[in-house]
């Protein structure tokens, strides 16, 4: 039952920063935001579902379809999926 109740917790901070993602992307596809704004959201950043890493080297972690990738001064690419394939 612990064992549940932690997983029903991890998969609730998960959706949180998938839809605090989503707001801040709104229509774009990508946008660079400051890290300080996604905190003060109150976006989790050391939970994600999976990174992902491009023929470059520069590593996305991702909240199911939306994920961000950590830049200089900082800043954050946010991104959705699909997005990625294009860059």
């Amino acid at each position: 039952m612990q064992k549940l109740k932690e997983i029903s917790r991890i998969d609730l901070i998960l959706n949180c920063n998938t839809r605090m993602l989503r707001q801040c992307l709104g229509a774009k596809t990508r946008r660079v935001v400051h890290k300080t704004e996604l905190l003060q959201m109150g976006i989790r950043l050391e939970f994600h579902t999976h990174c992902y890493q491009n023929g470059r080297g520069d590593r996305y972690a991702f909240c199911y379809d939306y994920g961000y990738m950590e830049l200089n001064k900082g800043r954050c690419l946010v991104v959705k999926t699909i997005t990625i394939k294009k860059l």
